[in-house]
């Protein structure tokens, strides 16, 4: 869960009425209330069963005005603001999303996108000489599939075998 708002924020998301507005950078250009619909959807399995040790994925369906630019596999960051009081929005982001084949007609682009997890899905094979710590296994995860991963907390937890 993402803490790290103001007090105004919280004083403003438990009102009985709220604005937001989503918005997400492309080639270093923020785009904002252009949307025409957004959709969030998370998973941490692809059937009905509970996965112990599984992770949450999430995908985004996006429309919004007509974006003159080629994103197709670059990733976007996507944040949601809050209007506060003073006429101003606060951020908080949504994830790092990675479009793929982004399509326009003449008047929107729409397209669906992954967060980072979807690069996680390929065979991991550790390197390292076991017993290990939990944060040398995650950090070779890491640089093996180009997610960051924070490691604090992991040192004295050690993994036996391989």
């Amino acid at each position: 869960m993402y803490n790290n708002v103001t007090e105004a924020s919280k004083e403003t998301i438990r009102s009985p009425s709220r604005t937001f507005e989503a918005r997400l950078k492309i080639n270093g250009r923020w785009f904002n209330s252009e949307f025409k619909k957004l959709s969030y959807e998370t998973s941490s399995t692809a059937d009905e069963a509970l996965q112990l040790g599984a992770a949450v994925s999430a995908k985004i369906e996006i429309t919004i005005k007509k974006i003159d630019e080629l994103f197709e596999n670059t990733e976007i960051p996507v944040e949601i603001g809050l209007k506060l009081s003073s006429g101003k929005y606060e951020y908080i982001p949504l994830g790092f999303f990675t479009a793929e084949r982004p399509q326009s007609d003449q008047a929107t682009t729409t397209f669906t996108a992954y967060d980072r997890m979807m690069k996680t899905t390929g065979l991991y094979v550790s390197n390292l000489i076991y017993p290990a710590s939990a944060a040398s296994v995650l950090n070779e995860i890491s640089a093996s599939c180009g997610v960051p991963a924070d490691l604090s907390g992991l040192a004295d937890i050690m993994i036996q075998t391989k």
